[in-house]
């Protein structure tokens, strides 16, 4: 069993080693801010690729009102299969919302990322 960081400082042990999705806190405040506040709130920081976007877009933006000059962001992804109801949602400007799925995007190429596969979502500087 071998160790990693989990994205706030803390070595804890890994079955195995994931794909680490890094969200740069200097590049994107307020993006970083709002997965870091989700996953102080328990949401997992090790997402599963392969959820129904749209479905769960709708389920965890039901009822969340839109804030004039920004956009929603769900934490867990809606492409994750833990995203949807529940998922904690905070509200940031739109340059960092596009931003993200070009991040989510790239990622998941570079690093083969296939439904049912695990990565693991971390806050950098």
């Amino acid at each position: 069993m071998g160790l990693v960081t989990d994205g706030l400082g803390d070595i804890v042990a890994a079955e195995e080693t994931l794909p680490q999705l890094e969200i740069s806190a200097s590049k994107y405040p307020d993006l970083s801010e709002n997965i870091f506040n989700a996953q102080q709130a328990g949401h997992p920081s090790v997402l599963t690729a392969g959820g129904d976007v749209a479905a769960n877009r709708a389920a965890a933006l039901e009822g969340v009102p839109n804030i004039s000059g920004l956009s929603r962001d769900e934490y867990p992804f809606a492409s994750s299969m833990e995203g949807g109801e529940g998922a904690w949602v905070g509200h940031i400007p739109v340059s960092q919302q596009n931003a993200q799925g070009a991040l989510i995007k790239n990622f998941m190429k570079a690093n083969n990322i296939a439904p049912g596969s695990q990565y693991r979502v971390v806050i950098v500087p």
